[in-house]
């Protein structure tokens, strides 16, 4: 990585920033698309030039500088300043095949400490849905996971069947195996009275195969040893065959497990990515991660050489469509 940026290079990028950036969503669109960071994570300041100058040493601290460079120029090509900023945290080109190379420009370098750190608050966003005891069978079981303190995504399907009794359900957080192969009891919660929200019936039947459900208390407020639990948020993301899937999830209603693949090519439908990566029953409506660690897909189906999930955009879009100023305050926070 080249040396820390002296304060000449320092204020540059920030003049440039502003300039290809002027407005506070612009600004907030960047830090989130290529730092995978919300932009209050970052810096609370209430003017423009202030949020730039903490977003560039917060990115400086990191190590994450060049990346926040790169990003904003490909995201503004037309911004010379930003391209030429971008050249001076290059290292020389590699000769061909004698020294390392990016060999996928659409899977960046992660912090290893940042990254680890989101890979937790996402464990803790994750819960076991348990239509009844265990002790009476895994039948219905399924997964989701939080996108607001009292709000769970999971699928469709998970909530419309015969074993389905709102009252007996309960959502189960922090269910993992110990060293010891023994599992945790978990967080317990309830659904509240009126749980259902918003829904879309399956894929097969010309929906998007979601629902939003709501949870009798705010479980993402609660205080875990690293901070709040935290909710995730649904990202836009664009997929290319090959990228890493990482899909947290409770397959056969077993403790917290994550599987890891790749998006595969697929042609059943613009709304639906396809990838490798393994799922049983009980993974319906699991949280589909990229390489960032950002929720890119809700899965929902398992075929002989294939699953597929529902891009999250989709689900965003499908949201944003309906008439519920309560939906668009969920949509603004994720």
């Amino acid at each position: 990585m080249p040396p820390p940026p002296d304060a000449q290079l320092r204020r540059e990028l920030r003049e440039a920033l502003l300039e290809a950036y002027p407005t506070l969503n612009d600004l907030r669109m960047l830090v989130e698309d290529t730092l995978g960071e919300p932009l209050q994570n970052v810096s609370m300041a209430g003017d423009m030039p202030s949020i730039a100058f903490e977003l560039i040493s917060w990115a400086r601290a990191r190590g994450r500088l060049p990346e926040l460079v790169a990003g904003a120029a490909a995201e503004r090509p037309a911004s010379a300043r930003l391209k030429a900023l971008s050249q001076r945290f290059q290292f020389p080109a590699a000769a061909e095949g004698r020294e390392e190379r990016i060999v996928r420009e659409d899977v960046p370098f992660e912090n290893a400490g940042d990254w680890a750190a989101r890979y937790n608050r996402c464990r803790a966003a994750v819960c076991r849905i348990e239509p009844q005891p265990l002790a009476e069978g895994n039948a219905g079981y399924a997964s989701g996971f939080l996108v607001a303190p009292d709000v769970l995504l999971t699928n469709f399907h998970a909530i419309d069947h015969a074993g389905w009794d709102p009252a007996r359900v309960l959502l189960r957080f922090d269910c993992e195996a110990g060293p010891d192969g023994q599992a945790t009891d978990g967080r317990t919660c309830k659904l509240a009275g009126e749980w259902k929200w918003a829904t879309s019936p399956r894929v097969s039947d010309g929906g998007l195969d979601f629902a939003l459900l709501r949870l009798a208390e705010p479980v993402g407020n609660d205080a875990l040893a690293a901070g709040p639990r935290g909710w995730l948020r649904l990202r836009p993301h664009a997929f290319r065959p090959g990228q890493p899937v990482f899909i947290l999830q409770h397959p056969m209603a077993r403790p917290l497990s994550l599987a890891i693949g790749t998006v595969v090519e697929d042609s059943r439908s613009p709304d639906v990515v396809a990838y490798d990566a393994n799922t049983e029953e009980g993974s319906s409506g699991s949280p589909c991660l990229s390489s960032a660690l950002q929720v890119v897909a809700l899965h929902y189906f398992g075929g002989r050489d294939r699953n597929r999930g529902v891009k999250a955009e989709a689900i965003r879009r499908d949201l944003a469509g309906r008439d519920d100023p309560a939906l668009a305050t969920l949509l603004a926070g994720a």
